[in-house]
């Protein structure tokens, strides 16, 4: 029996998968050998960290959601929960990285469940590499092994494109990694482990194309064809590539002509999991449009109706309700008399809007819980087909919604605007989708510089991305570092 120093939780957690007889006690949890004997349960493995995944981004303590949604004014919340009031007050200040910090958890636990849901499925690949006569099968004797391989490879892409959107570096561990060098294995930064996460998903996609059957149930509500989800993967990969960049300059750096080509091949149908009101819930839609918690940032609605401000009055003056304006204003959102917010903690968290348009999602976590959308997809495309050159292609899809749902005056390929009339689109119809959307935006766009521009980019002094926690660095005997305020 093998015992182990205190190791960080990456290694702890591929430890633990890979060792049944780790001397660590723990009465609530079975053997990972009895967990692991039984290759035909191997796909139910893989398939339940969908769940953990969406629970690392969508859901509660483990996502940063509403906390990244705040500092991008995209959202707007004086309330402490998830760290929205100390780091979207103004002006920015640096986040808390210490073990005593209140909402540490939003620095911790994300980065835990992602290393988790990897490796889970890493276990379950390494078992089937070792073994190549290993068949998984279901319940009806059919071979489902290249099915499962598929899936354990689309967590490990999905989860590490997660940690390289949210974290400075990450170390990458995947089945060929020897667990006994885990803990020295040096950290990626997060452009190099998201080329790596976008590498698996690659491969989740030539073997989902290899199987003899292919079909996943495994999102509450919803089931994905081997076509729908091959699409799924393509719009995954050209959101990962946009959404990684930290700052205007990567942005531009981007490979856009590889952006547009996976965009062409993505998702035809909206990508919604179904709220059952217990496991599978979205706390972004959930709390983020619950009037009492959270509303929508000056910086959206003068976007909206440029008669507003774009920053509550600092002398409480309530501004009125828009006469003229983006339709969505009415159809997706609703002015309220009323204000929840605590004024000592700064009028500039006041808002006077709610959103509206899933409130179905509250108070029963029920409905569709839409994440991935085709708007979003053309919305890529297009800023791609700008970005390559392509003007007029990127309006009509830019009119899609501008227009339509809008009802504002059609784009047009010359506009000297069209970049802010695309983001327009993505601030407005991309509100409480995938989590984070609005932050990553506001980060590859030119910083704003105090005026609270609509289309500028984050407040000075935000932070950019998330540190390791103090937890992980103080286990490894590494410096606290951290980001934000006069750090960058």
């Amino acid at each position: 029996m093998k015992k182990y120093r205190i190791v960080s939780i990456v290694a702890l957690l591929f430890i633990m998968a890979g060792c049944a007889d780790l001397d660590i006690e723990n009465p609530n949890r079975g053997s990972l050998a009895e967990v692991y004997a039984d290759p035909n349960e191997f796909l139910s493995v893989v398939e339940g960290q969908y769940l953990n995944l969406w629970h690392a981004t969508q859901h509660w303590r483990s996502a940063n959601s509403l906390l990244f949604a705040t500092v991008a004014d995209s959202h707007t919340s004086s309330w402490g929960n998830f760290g929205m009031r100390d780091l979207s007050s103004e002006p920015r200040i640096a986040i808390d990285n210490s073990q005593t910090y209140n909402y540490a958890y939003v620095i911790e636990t994300a980065y835990e469940d992602n290393y988790a849901a990897i490796a889970a499925v890493n276990n379950v690949l390494r078992i089937l590499d070792a073994d190549p006569t290993l068949v998984v099968s279901n319940l009806d004797g059919e071979d489902i092994t290249l099915r499962t391989r598929a899936e354990a490879h689309y967590v490990q892409g999905l989860a590490y494109g997660n940690l390289a959107l949210t974290y400075d570096k990450g170390k990458f561990v995947d089945e060929t990694v020897d667990l006994q060098d885990v803990s020295e294995l040096p950290f990626d930064d997060y452009a190099t482990l998201m080329t790596k996460a976008l590498a698996k998903l690659d491969q989740a996609v030539t073997l989902a194309n290899q199987a003899p059957d292919f079909i996943i149930a495994a999102y509450n509500g919803i089931t994905l064809s081997r076509d729908e989800f091959v699409k799924l993967v393509r719009t995954m990969q050209a959101k990962f590539m946009i959404y990684v960049a930290r700052t205007e300059a990567e942005n531009s750096a981007t490979d856009w002509s590889k952006v547009l080509s996976l965009a062409n091949q993505g998702i035809e149908v909206d990508f919604a999991p179904v709220g059952d009101g217990s496991s599978w819930w979205d706390a972004y839609k959930y709390y983020g449009t619950q009037t009492g918690w959270a509303r929508v940032d000056y910086r959206v609605i003068n976007a909206m109706d440029p008669s507003q401000p774009s920053r509550f009055p600092t002398d409480g003056s309530h501004p009125l309700p828009p006469a003229v304006g983006d339709n969505r204003l009415v159809t997706d959102m609703n002015y309220e008399v009323s204000i929840p917010f605590r004024a000592e903690r700064g009028l500039y968290h006041y808002s006077h809007y709610d959103y509206t348009r899933y409130d179905y999602h509250f108070p029963s976590a029920s409905g569709a819980m839409p994440h991935t959308t085709v708007v979003e997809n053309d919305l890529i495309k297009a800023e791609a087909l700008m970005m390559t050159g392509d003007n007029a292609t990127a309006a009509t899809l830019i009119n899609n919604t501008r227009v339509t749902r809008g009802g504002l005056p059609a784009a047009a390929a010359g506009d000297a605007d069209l970049k802010n009339k695309l983001l327009h689109e993505r601030y407005v119809e991309l509100y409480s989708n995938m989590a984070g959307i609005p932050f990553y935006d506001r980060r590859r766009t030119a910083d704003d510089t105090g005026s609270f521009g609509a289309y500028t980019g984050l407040q000075p002094g935000s932070f950019r991305q998330m540190p390791l926690s103090a937890k992980e660095l103080n286990i490894l005997n590494e410096e606290i570092y951290t980001f934000g305020g006069t750090e960058n």
